[in-house]
Formats: C-alpha cells, sequence, structure tokens
C-alpha cells in the first residue's frame, strides 16, 4: 500500500495540470522560507564569530570550521531550490506548449524574476507588521 501511495505521488504533474502563477505563488512561499532559514543560519554565523573573538586563539579556528560548514548548507540550500524551481518551471513551461530556445528561457526567467519578487515582498511586508508597536 505504501509502495503504490508513493507511486501515485507526482508533484510535477500537478504543476504541470495547474495554472503557471500557481507555480510562480508557491515557490515564492517556499524561496521566503528558504530566506527565512538561511537568515537563521548566517546569524548564528555571527553570534559564534563575536564570541570568538572574545575567547582564546584556538576558539578563531574552531569558528572559522563552523562558519565553512554553514556556508556550505546554505549553499546547498540554495542550489536545490534554483535547481528544482528552474526543473519545475521548465517543465510547465513545456508542457503547456511553448517553444524550445528563447521563449522558454524568458518563460524561465520571467517566472524565476517573479517568484523571488514575491517573496522579497512577503518578507518586506511581514518586516514592516512585525516592526509596528
Amino acid at each position: 500500500m505504501f509502495v503504490d501511495i508513493l507511486n501515485r505521488f507526482q508533484p510535477i504533474q500537478f504543476f504541470m495540470e495547474s495554472p503557471i502563477w500557481v507555480t510562480i505563488v508557491i515557490f515564492a512561499v517556499i524561496g521566503f522560507f528558504r530566506k527565512l532559514l538561511t537568515a537563521s543560519i548566517t546569524m548564528g554565523f555571527e553570534q559564534a564569530i563575536e564570541e570568538s573573538d572574545k575567547g582564546e586563539p584556538g576558539d578563531a579556528i574552531a569558528s572559522s570550521i563552523t562558519f565553512l560548514i554553514g556556508a556550505f548548507i546554505v549553499a546547498v540550500i540554495n542550489v536545490i531550490y534554483i535547481f528544482s524551481l528552474s526543473y519545475v518551471s521548465l517543465s510547465v513551461l513545456t508542457y503547456k506548449g511553448v517553444d524550445n530556445g528563447f521563449p522558454v528561457a524568458a518563460g524561465l526567467c520571467i517566472i524565476v524574476l517573479l517568484s523571488w519578487g514575491l517573496s522579497i515582498l512577503a518578507h518586506k511586508v511581514i518586516d514592516k507588521l512585525h516592526k509596528k508597536p
């Protein structure tokens, strides 16, 4: 039964059958959470660097290793996001009938920019709402 459920689970098919704006909005939401996750990781870097400046000389090496591991994690998160956004968008555009070549590339750029823009807009709105007294 579990195998049947897994075999029927096809998220790409969901994106292909839904309107293009659904892809943009869902990846904007995913991008928003990606931004929150990477921001919290980088804030941890800043705290580790500040604490290493106060400590012993060996602490700087440990904080450097921590920084490198965290930077690698942030890079992997961003690469996975970009790859999945590009793959899904490319599949959706070709399924909808967009011609190969420049039209697909232009559509891909538009989808990526719109989803990033919506993600940034959501971040700004939540920052404004959070800063109100």
